[in-house]
Formats: C-alpha cells, structure tokens, sequence
C-alpha cells in the first residue's frame, strides 16, 4: 500500500507544521516519525530607504526592511559597488535592516 499527502500551494503560515504517516489494521497500528515541512518565502523589501538630507557632521541613516525564509542577509550599493566599512565610511547592519552610516 502506496500513500501520499499532497498540500497544494503551500503558504508562509505553514511553516514548521509536523507530519507522521499512520498505518493501522486489526493487528495494530505503527507510526512513522514526525516530519517538519519549512516553507521558503523569497526575499521581499518591504520598506525600501528614502532620501535622505544630513547636516555636515551629523550621522545619516537608511532604512531597509526586508523579509523572507530563511533567514534574508543584505548588501547595501554605493554606486553599484557592495558598501563596505572603511575609515570613512563605516555602517552596521541592524535587525530589519537599519544601516547607519558614519
């Protein structure tokens, strides 16, 4: 005997649900281990930055809040070139994708 579950368009919320196959007849009945389904969301910028005007000195911070499963890492572009710490220029990476620049 052949089963199979078939979810059909699985979405985000599903994440983490668990699954076990279960056989039984007069005899008895055996279970299989639990499975777990993860659900991949592909990265989405939900808050992009927006212009920014500073006063010579003061610190200037973009915003970019991001999403996603696993876990989204991101890369900010300074004229097309990855953003990265210098003595100049330094930045940090927060939770929801805060960069602060220096």
């Amino acid at each position: 005997v052949f089963s199979v579950l078939t979810l059909m368009a699985v979405g985000e919320e599903r994440d983490g649900e668990m699954f076990r196959c279960v056989a039984t007849n007069e005899a008895g009945n055996d279970n299989s281990s639990l499975v777990t389904l993860t659900v991949q969301v592909r990265p989405s910028v939900t808050q992009g930055p927006v212009d920014f005007t500073a006063v010579k000195g003061e610190t200037a911070e973009f915003n970019c809040v991001v999403r996603g499963n696993p876990l989204v890492s991101i890369t900010w572009l300074f004229n097309g070139t990855a953003v990265a710490n210098t003595t100049l220029l330094t930045f940090t990476v927060k939770d929801g994708g805060r960069m602060g620049l220096n």
